[in-house]
């Protein structure tokens, strides 16, 4: 999924007054005998909440860092660069980040929509990125400094459709809007769909925050779909679903992790009523341990830090994996006892794989205890367990989660298994 939809329109205002609170709390630039972790991500223009998740991410990461004493010795400070939403403006951001930044160890981000503009500059530099690009060209990427700990966009696609196929429809509609979670959710749904034997009916990009969207809907309508795939923000869920709805034709559907906040979810429910939602709606999302102790540690961190938003991000996958990534960054640096990321980076993924004789650590804190004593260690955070491939992006397999009412409940799994066997085609 595109991140920057996952707040929506509703909560632009606050990515204005959350930027403003973390620049009033000092963390604009790194202090002497700081490390600087470089926020390479938008927080301006329309993918400006993108970035917003990624800071919480690594203020979260920083906070766990430094009330254990710091990388090395040094605290750890997140630096905004703004990339403004489009790739022309990422490059320059980038360079400025690379020439000025002080003690620069690693990168949170770029995302989807300027990843393939500055990835290459980032690599040249060998400069260790926590991307937040779901984009399936960096599914069998070979950079050593690149690493990804949410799906790729191709994986949940597919998930929605073996969760269509395993309901038992037949004709399916995608209704995406025009913008890159549109271009990165159309290929690998249609690919499955037809590898499945599924009908696609109907096949809408639509224009978001449109006033109305009554001839999209008799369209929809005319193709009788069983089923209807979606991902489209708060603002168009709402106008959308609501005429639909007010035609009569609210059908089965299955959503991706857009699901999972707040203002999509009201915005739904009011849409096409509560009655409904409860018994139409199913939502894919990537799974999550939301229990253990390394995801309470996220949220201890992240309630604690300051400029963050737990209330928004505190169950949010891509905020948390980042959290993870910048905190396995630093156990790196301490394990190479070097700030150098072609030094310590080799150590990183060794972290995450399950071992006999490792030590379990859910924090920052626990991992340079460990370490220090000479053991080897496995890695648990906020995310509970992982693993990476040799192309350093995770593989999980995906919830199945129905609304009760007041939130998302898991019901079952779309597993890794299943989805491969779409992939091996």
């Amino acid at each position: 999924m595109k991140l920057r939809k996952c707040l929506g329109g509703v909560a632009i205002l606050g990515v204005g007054v959350l930027i403003a609170g973390v620049a009033g709390a000092g963390l604009a630039g790194a202090s002497s005998g700081s490390v600087t972790f470089g926020v390479l991500m938008p927080f301006s223009g329309a993918s400006a909440p993108d970035g917003v998740q990624t800071l919480n991410g690594c203020l979260a990461a920083s906070y766990g860092i430094d009330k254990a004493g710091g990388i090395l010795g040094h605290q750890a400070v997140c630096k905004q660069y703004d990339t403004r939403s489009d790739p022309v403006d990422t490059v320059p951001a980038a360079r400025q980040m690379l020439s000025t930044a002080s003690n620069l160890v690693a990168v949170y981000g770029p995302d989807s929509g300027v990843a393939t503009a500055v990835t290459p500059l980032l690599e040249r530099n060998q400069m260790t990125m926590c991307s937040v690009a779901g984009d399936p060209f960096y599914d069998h990427q070979k950079s050593q400094y690149f690493y990804r700990f949410q799906p790729s966009d191709d994986l949940a696609a597919e998930a929605e459709v073996v969760e269509a196929k395993t309901k038992g429809f037949h004709k399916i509609a995608f209704v995406f809007t025009t913008d890159g979670s549109a271009q990165t959710n159309d290929p690998p749904m249609t690919r499955a769909a037809h590898l499945l034997h599924l009908d696609i009916v109907a096949n809408q990009q639509i224009l978001a925050d449109q006033s109305s969207y009554r001839s999209e809907v008799a369209q929809l309508q005319a193709s009788h779909p069983q089923a209807i795939i979606t991902e489209t923000d708060p603002q168009t869920t709402g106008t959308y679903f609501s005429e639909l709805q007010q035609a009569g034709g609210v059908v089965p559907i299955i959503v991706t992790a857009e699901a999972s906040y707040p203002a999509w979810q009201k915005a739904m429910k009011q849409a096409i009523g509560q009655k409904k939602m409860k018994s139409l709606v199913t939502s894919i999302w990537p799974v999550s341990d939301s229990t253990g102790p390394g995801w309470k540690s996220y949220v201890h961190f992240l309630k604690s830090a300051r400029g963050t938003d737990p209330k928004e991000f505190q169950s949010t996958l891509w905020a948390e994996s980042e959290y993870d990534c910048g905190t396995l960054l630093a156990l790196g640096m301490v394990k190479a006892h070097s700030l150098t990321p072609s030094v310590y980076n080799k150590d990183v993924p060794s972290f995450l794989q399950p071992g006999s004789g490792k030590t379990l650590v859910h924090t920052f804190a626990e991992g340079v205890a460990a370490l220090k004593a000479g053991k080897s260690i496995r890695y648990v955070g906020g995310l509970g367990p992982i693993t990476i491939n040799k192309y350093h992006n995770v593989n999980t397999p995906f919830a199945i989660e129905r609304w009760t009412g007041s939130t998302f409940v898991q019901k079952g799994f779309v597993s890794a298994k299943q989805i491969a066997a779409i992939a091996l085609h």
